[in-house]
């Protein structure tokens, strides 16, 4: 699962911005309930960005 995250946050610096929806899309499915990661924010802030 950290692994998809940190892969979505490579994807966005690039500016991948569908890669790294995709990526922080599938953090959240396979993040686990007492382990939270910031891909909902990540998730958020990408699109709030517009793009």
């Amino acid at each position: 699962m950290e692994l998809v995250l940190w892969y979505g946050k490579a994807a966005q610096a690039l500016g991948e911005d569908d890669e790294a929806r995709r990526a922080y899309r599938r953090a959240l499915e396979l993040e686990p309930t007492d382990q939270p990661t910031d891909a909902a924010e990540l998730l958020e802030e990408l699109d709030g960005e517009g793009g």
